[in-house]
């Protein structure tokens, strides 16, 4: 094991402590600089909607699941044409092109 030397010894802990505090900006605007993780677009078709509301994966969205899509809430009465209290896939898609 090799020896450091007395006089080495008063100035490397300080010199090792500048040369951190020195590289933390660096480093920290690299972190800032990266690219964050995107998540990736979602498919804004009626079918994908209505799969991401359809939150019980019944195949019908409930008065409960269409709270999150205002617009479509309104026009609940309008949309549930068989008047069942849901949309099924076909009444929900049929709202999009009306």
């Amino acid at each position: 094991m090799s020896r450091i030397h007395p006089c080495t010894r008063r100035w490397l802990a300080p010199a090792a402590i500048a040369l951190a505090a020195l590289l933390m900006p660096s480093v920290a605007a690299a972190q800032k600089a990266a690219p964050q993780d995107k998540a990736p677009p979602q498919d804004k078709s009626p079918h994908a909607l209505f799969a991401r509301i359809d939150t019980n994966s019944d195949g019908k969205v409930s008065k409960r699941e269409i709270t999150r899509m205002p617009g479509i809430a309104t026009r609940w009465q309008e949309l549930d044409k068989d008047k069942d209290g849901s949309l099924s896939r076909e009444e929900f898609v049929a709202g999009f092109r009306t």
